[in-house]
């Protein structure tokens, strides 16, 4: 075995230590695939995000990732309720979560995401507009046609979409 070839699996042992990451050779360059998000990154970038990963704000660093950890709406996700079923059954449904800040929509719906075999997106109705929705309808349709894989949209703070904004999601 070469000097090359060595240099590659020892870097194939240090990025497959977390069980949710594969390498992948892809043209000239190694490739990071996180399955539970279906991102493609290359090794810088995926240095990147490991290195930022400490600076995000701590409730975003101590959010649940399973549904086990998941404290609250026993009603809605607990063991053999309809969303938890979906949920473990890869059978996902349209949903809208409603409440008051804080009772766990957005984390639920990154559970969702990280324990479905669907592409998951997220954007903010305030921040987007007409233009960010159509490139992920065309992102979806990409997904569905080249990956056979379905789409997850989230759309935080959707009540603030304007008339135009609403046109183009319909």
């Amino acid at each position: 075995m070469g000097l090359s070839q060595q240099n590659r699996l020892r870097d194939i042992k240090r990025f497959s230590s977390h069980d949710s990451i594969f390498l992948v050779r892809y043209s000239a360059a190694y490739k990071v695939i996180h399955m539970s998000d279906s991102d493609t990154l290359d090794l810088f970038e995926h240095q990147a995000k490991k290195a930022t990963a400490g600076q995000r704000p701590l409730a975003d660093r101590m959010r649940p990732t399973r549904l086990d950890d998941f404290i609250g709406q026993e009603h809605a996700v607990g063991k053999g309720t309809l969303i938890r079923n979906a949920i473990e059954q890869d059978r996902i449904f349209s949903m809208i979560l409603w409440g008051p800040p804080g009772t766990g929509k957005t984390t639920l719906a990154q559970i969702i995401a990280q324990h479905t075999k669907c592409y998951f997106v997220q954007f903010s109705a305030v921040l987007s507009g007409v233009k960010d929705i159509r490139q992920v309808i065309d992102t979806a349709k990409d997904q569905r046609n080249l990956h056979r894989k379905r789409t997850i949209l989230f759309v935080d703070e959707i009540h603030r979409f304007n008339k135009a904004q609403q046109d183009a999601f319909l």
